[in-house]
Order: C-alpha cells, then structure tokens, then sequence
C-alpha cells in the first residue's frame, strides 16, 4: 500500500483551476488518510486549517461525505497499515505491542461484525409453560 486511502474523490460543482482542484483533491486525500486540516493546510501552503477547509468547499460546494460502505473500506485499510506495524511491535518485543495488537484485531473483528454477539433464542411457548406451571403451583 503507498499510503493513500482509495475512496472516490466527488466531482467540484463547477468549472476551476487545475492548480484550486488539485490543492482540493490533495487535501480531501490528507483528510482521509487522517490529517487535521491544519496539517493539510501545512502541507499545500495555506495559512490555517480553516482555510484548508475553505479550499475543499469552495471546489465541492461542500465537504464531501464518505457514504457508510466506504467508511468501511477506509478503515479497513486503516487497521490494515497498523496491523502491520502492530506485528513489527509485537517481533520486536516492544512493551505494550501485543495488547495493542490484541485491541486493534478486536477492532477488525467488531469492524466486519465478526464479533457481534450470538444469537440467543429463547422459546417464548417454553416460558409461557413455565409460567403457567408456576401458577398452578401457587394456585393462581
């Protein structure tokens, strides 16, 4: 992996300068790899993350949102790039490696709904006898 997160990067709402979406489209990659706008805003040369902002909204219309699925795919690469430092930790003998490498798999688990709870279910005509005998049992 080189880095990038892959999510579609939205079309701008109008007509702008090749230097004004490229500026946009580098921060919309910054922000979704993790970098503050004031970290974005650093690195493409402007004054402030408010400015950082302003640039993506002024090419957008809006900051995009990332729909739920590709959220997902996000983060998914996300934990995947620290899983692999995780490991390195963890052959290393780094302290605290293996709990965090421990966490972050119970994160990709609950992430891909591996650890969702079971299923339990529970009999509802098996309780109402239940009942039922209790009942006769005080005389009600």
């Amino acid at each position: 992996m080189s880095g990038e997160i892959a999510v579609s990067t939205p079309e701008p709402v109008r007509k702008v300068r090749a230097d004004a979406r490229a500026r946009a489209e580098k921060i919309w990659a910054m922000r979704l790899g993790g970098a503050t706008w004031r970290q974005c805003a650093e690195v493409v040369g402007l004054s402030s993350g408010q400015n950082a902002m302003r640039a993506v909204r002024s090419v957008y219309g809006e900051v995009p949102e990332i729909d739920r699925e590709e959220m997902r795919h996000l983060w998914r690469e996300r934990t995947e790039v620290l899983w692999r430092q995780a490991l390195k930790d963890v052959h290393q003998g780094k302290q605290g490696a293996m709990v965090a490498a421990v966490k972050l798999a119970g994160f990709a688990a609950y992430l891909d709904g591996l650890g969702a709870p079971q299923r339990i279910d529970v009999g509802v005509m098996h309780v109402l006898a239940d009942l039922d005998a209790l009942m006769r049992e005080e005389g009600l």
